[in-house]
């Protein structure tokens, strides 16, 4: 095994780690951000934002890193850009093979909670944003539940405007 392929997985096996760092940081954000969002201060919001749009672009710019060093650690091994991460592995020493599994296993998994917790974010989202525009709409008296003087219902508020089961 030449020295060049073992240097080229070694730093493709700091950049998968630092990735999965960075992407368990984000995922921390957005978390943050949806208390933020429950708080509603609006000097928490801006800061939770920033802080999310930094660590958004240093996980843009580890995934480039990554892609260059995956690149180079096929050149090393003398294999096609395109080949899979377990046939690379394949070609490496035992120790090394295994701490970029490892590596990579830890990423997927990083990855895999960061789109739960943007699934959660979004479909909440699209809940306030549904009890937004019912709220409006019963306002302005288009579908707000009317009573008389007795506490007694005379027209019902549409079902659904407010809560919905499906998160």
């Amino acid at each position: 095994m030449r020295t060049d392929a073992r240097a080229a997985a070694r730093a493709l096996d700091q950049a998968l780690r630092q990735l999965a760092t960075a992407v368990v940081t984000l995922r921390g954000g957005l978390r943050e951000q949806r208390a933020a969002f429950v708080s509603a201060r609006a000097s928490k919001l801006e800061q939770v934002a920033q802080e999310h749009g930094s660590v958004a672009a240093q996980v843009q710019q580890l995934e480039l890193e990554v892609a260059n060093r995956r690149a180079a650690l096929c050149e090393a091994l003398e294999q096609p850009p395109e080949a899979r991460l377990t046939r690379l592995l394949a070609r490496l020493p035992a120790e090394l093979a295994r701490s970029l599994r490892d590596a990579a296993h830890g990423l997927r998994q990083a990855l895999q909670a960061l789109r739960v917790e943007s699934t959660v974010g979004a479909r909440l989202l699209g809940v306030a944003q549904q009890a937004q525009e019912g709220l409006v709409r019963a306002t302005r008296g288009q579908g707000a539940a009317r009573y008389d003087r007795h506490a007694r219902c005379i027209k019902a508020a549409p079902s659904g405007e407010f809560v919905r089961g499906t998160i």
